[in-house]
């Protein structure tokens, strides 16, 4: 059996802001975000843990050192975990976006299959890098417990693969707020099913932000195992 925990980095400013906070704005953990990853510290202190990696964006890498607390373990930079790149929106504000990118916004929202960002990746791009790295992870992991510690629209996008959705339906599975996580296991098969999904119970009241977009009304509640892993 391997576990895997999903977890999105703490708060930056561009999170404060409802800005799109992609791969070319490598902000530091703000206040809250500080915080909030120090409360990861008591969610994985009882937890078996036999790898940590993280995107390279320093969010993450300070995030997964709350993960880690006070465990002597490194934690593995993974390039293609890191966050979708916004291009020449990246930084900039929902609200521009809605009134200057139109099209970009409702491919967002709407037609997700069709989504560019201007000078950066598609969400399909986005995913396929990233999955490659996930599945690279959990055969080198196999019958571990590991951590990996990515950004929002990346998790997202990983979920929406491993449940058989269709992009415009990734938000079935529950967004994750800053350090909220995911619990998932994969048997000796390479099939997963979700163990808990969205988990905030260990982050205080006053720091539990609302994410910038609104969760899917359907959310995801089932068990949907899709094979991962390779056969042995």
């Amino acid at each position: 059996m391997t576990t895997l925990y999903l977890v999105r980095h703490g708060q930056t400013d561009n999170n404060l802001h409802g800005s799109f906070n992609g791969c070319q704005t490598d902000q530091p953990l703000n206040e809250t975000g500080k915080k909030q990853a120090y409360a990861l510290r008591g969610a994985f202190a009882d937890k078996p843990l036999d790898a940590i990696y993280s995107s390279p964006l320093v969010r993450a890498v300070m995030t997964a050192e709350g993960v880690r607390g006070t465990r002597d373990m490194p934690i593995h930079t993974v390039y293609d975990l890191r966050e979708m790149d916004m291009g020449i929106l990246d930084g900039v504000t929902f609200e521009k976006t809605k009134r200057d990118y139109a099209e970009v916004w409702h491919n967002w929202k709407k037609d997700p299959e069709k989504l560019r960002m201007p000078d950066g990746e598609s969400f399909i791009e986005a995913q396929e890098r990233a999955f490659a790295a996930l599945l690279d992870i959990l055969h080198r992991e196999r019958g571990r417990a590991v951590a990996v510690v990515a950004h929002g629209t990346l998790i997202s996008l990983l979920t929406a693969k491993l449940f058989g959705l269709p992009l415009i339906h990734r938000r079935r599975v529950p967004y994750l707020p800053n350090v909220g996580y995911h619990e998932l296991s994969f048997d000796d098969k390479g099939y997963f099913s979700p163990v808990h999904l969205r988990v905030i119970a260990h982050i205080p009241e006053e720091l539990q932000l609302s994410p910038p977009e609104e969760i899917d009304k359907d959310a995801w509640h089932g068990t949907y195992p899709v094979p991962v892993a390779k056969e042995s």
